[in-house]
């Protein structure tokens, strides 16, 4: 961001860019495509987030990005797990002094699967815990206790997209919980940074059958 000329409104709120256009005069401007690129993904599947409370997992910019999109949309309750509890707490009162009335809470990693998750919670992992070829510290396969089930109305969402089927995302198929891959954010994020780019509709069923190939 520091080496930008401008940054969208969105994108300042949430204090993340991931698309940068340069405009006519040649200025660098940055804007963060994420957040709606994640609800689009939802709206698509048909998931409300309106009436679940959501556990977002991690803290970075990924994570920032849904957080902001969730406040700003109307999600009820917003709780927040990350290594550095520091960071989470950052983030959470980065939320609140946008939406001083978002319900936001804060949780140590330890306990992340003690937490009263409600049976419609809406569970999203921001870390790239689970994605091909990363390695973790402690060498773990998914950001979630194998010994801890989901529930059949909760909605898992791994923003991971390589493995399509992560390790989280077959336990939540396998406890009956809806699983969501991180393709469909993949696919919406780049189709709105395309049309910021070139004016033009993007090729979205194009886009999606190309990375589907790969």
């Amino acid at each position: 961001i520091e080496h930008l000329d401008e940054i969208t409104p969105q994108a300042a709120r949430i204090g993340a860019v991931n698309t940068i256009r340069i405009d006519s005069h040649g200025k660098l401007i940055g804007a963060n495509t994420d957040a709606e690129g994640f609800l689009s993904d939802l709206s698509a599947n048909n998931i409300s987030w309106t009436t679940r409370p959501a556990l977002i997992i991690g803290a970075g910019g990924a994570a920032r990005a849904v957080a902001f999109g969730l406040a700003e949309t109307g999600c009820p309750e917003i709780t927040i797990v990350n290594r550095t509890e520091a960071r989470a707490k950052r983030l959470a009162e980065d939320l609140r002094t946008v939406w001083p009335k978002q319900l936001v809470n804060v949780a140590p990693w330890q306990r992340r699967s003690a937490i009263n998750t409600p049976h419609n919670c809406l569970i999203v992992n921001c870390t790239p815990v689970g994605m091909q070829g990363v390695c973790t510290p402690s060498g773990e396969s998914m950001p979630w206790p194998e010994s801890v089930p989901f529930q059949p109305g909760q909605v898992v969402a791994d923003l991971v997209y390589a493995p399509l089927v992560t390790p989280l995302l077959a336990k939540a198929r396998e406890d009956g919980a809806h699983a969501l891959s991180g393709l469909g954010m993949l696919v919406q994020q780049a189709a709105m940074s395309f049309a910021w780019w070139t004016n033009e509709k993007p090729p979205v069923r194009q886009m999606r059958a190309a990375i589907q190939s790969v």
